[in-house]
Protein backbone atom coordinates (compact mmCIF):
# COMPACT_ATOMS: atom_id res chain seq x y z
CA UNK A 1 0.00 0.00 0.00
CA UNK A 2 1.51 3.37 -1.00
CA UNK A 3 0.42 6.83 0.13
CA UNK A 4 2.99 8.83 -1.91
CA UNK A 5 6.42 9.95 -0.74
CA UNK A 6 7.46 9.92 2.90
CA UNK A 7 7.19 13.41 4.36
CA UNK A 8 10.47 12.93 6.23
CA UNK A 9 12.82 11.29 3.71
CA UNK A 10 11.11 11.10 0.32
CA UNK A 11 11.04 7.35 -0.27
CA UNK A 12 7.81 5.48 -0.90
CA UNK A 13 5.42 5.84 2.02
CA UNK A 14 3.53 2.88 3.35
CA UNK A 15 2.15 4.38 6.57
CA UNK A 16 0.49 7.54 7.80
CA UNK A 17 1.93 9.45 10.72
CA UNK A 18 -0.59 11.65 12.55
CA UNK A 19 0.39 15.13 13.71
CA UNK A 20 -1.48 16.13 16.85
CA UNK A 21 -3.44 18.08 18.05
CA UNK A 22 -5.20 18.53 14.68
CA UNK A 23 -4.85 14.87 13.64
CA UNK A 24 -3.22 15.76 10.31
CA UNK A 25 -2.23 12.58 8.40
CA UNK A 26 1.26 12.66 6.91
CA UNK A 27 2.61 9.99 4.52
CA UNK A 28 5.53 8.16 6.08
CA UNK A 29 7.85 5.24 5.24
CA UNK A 30 8.28 2.29 7.58
CA UNK A 31 11.70 3.35 8.91
CA UNK A 32 10.68 6.95 9.63
CA UNK A 33 7.42 5.76 11.18
CA UNK A 34 9.37 3.51 13.55
CA UNK A 35 11.60 6.44 14.58
CA UNK A 36 8.68 8.80 15.14
CA UNK A 37 6.80 6.14 17.10
CA UNK A 38 9.71 5.77 19.53
CA UNK A 39 10.43 9.49 19.92
CA UNK A 40 7.15 11.30 19.29
CA UNK A 41 8.04 15.00 18.83
CA UNK A 42 5.07 17.31 18.57
CA UNK A 43 5.56 19.43 15.46
CA UNK A 44 6.28 18.42 11.88
CA UNK A 45 9.58 20.37 11.96
CA UNK A 46 10.65 18.55 15.14
CA UNK A 47 9.72 15.22 13.59
CA UNK A 48 11.80 16.00 10.49
CA UNK A 49 14.82 16.93 12.63
CA UNK A 50 14.42 13.75 14.69
CA UNK A 51 14.32 11.55 11.58
CA UNK A 52 17.30 13.31 9.96
CA UNK A 53 19.35 12.97 13.15
CA UNK A 54 18.44 9.28 13.37
CA UNK A 55 19.37 8.62 9.74
CA UNK A 56 22.72 10.44 10.13
CA UNK A 57 23.55 8.42 13.24
CA UNK A 58 22.39 5.07 11.86
CA UNK A 59 24.21 5.44 8.55
CA UNK A 60 27.23 7.37 9.86
CA UNK A 61 29.76 4.74 8.75
CA UNK A 62 28.34 4.55 5.23
CA UNK A 63 28.06 8.34 4.92
CA UNK A 64 31.70 8.79 5.96
CA UNK A 65 33.14 5.96 3.85
CA UNK A 66 35.69 7.03 1.24
CA UNK A 67 34.83 7.70 -2.39
CA UNK A 68 36.30 5.20 -4.86
CA UNK A 69 37.25 6.03 -8.44
CA UNK A 70 36.62 3.67 -11.35
CA UNK A 71 40.37 3.09 -11.55
CA UNK A 72 40.52 2.05 -7.91
CA UNK A 73 37.48 -0.19 -8.28
CA UNK A 74 38.98 -1.86 -11.35
CA UNK A 75 41.95 -3.01 -9.24
CA UNK A 76 39.69 -4.93 -6.83
CA UNK A 77 38.48 -8.49 -7.02
CA UNK A 78 34.85 -8.99 -8.10
CA UNK A 79 33.44 -9.65 -4.61
CA UNK A 80 35.11 -6.67 -2.95
CA UNK A 81 34.25 -4.43 -5.90
CA UNK A 82 30.58 -5.44 -5.68
CA UNK A 83 30.58 -4.72 -1.93
CA UNK A 84 32.21 -1.27 -2.39
CA UNK A 85 29.83 -0.36 -5.23
CA UNK A 86 26.86 -1.37 -3.06
CA UNK A 87 28.16 0.83 -0.24
CA UNK A 88 28.54 3.77 -2.63
CA UNK A 89 24.98 3.29 -3.89
CA UNK A 90 23.68 3.13 -0.32
CA UNK A 91 25.58 6.32 0.57
CA UNK A 92 23.99 8.13 -2.38
CA UNK A 93 20.53 6.85 -1.43
CA UNK A 94 20.95 8.00 2.20
CA UNK A 95 22.24 11.41 1.05
CA UNK A 96 19.10 11.80 -1.07
CA UNK A 97 16.91 10.93 1.92
CA UNK A 98 18.75 13.46 4.10
CA UNK A 99 18.43 16.15 1.43
CA UNK A 100 14.65 15.63 1.11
Amino acid sequence: MSYNACEYCGIEASYHDVILPNHIPVPCCEECYAVISRYPPETLAERRRTVKRYLREKYNTVLNSPEWTETQLAELGPSLRLYIEGSQQLRQFIRQRLAW
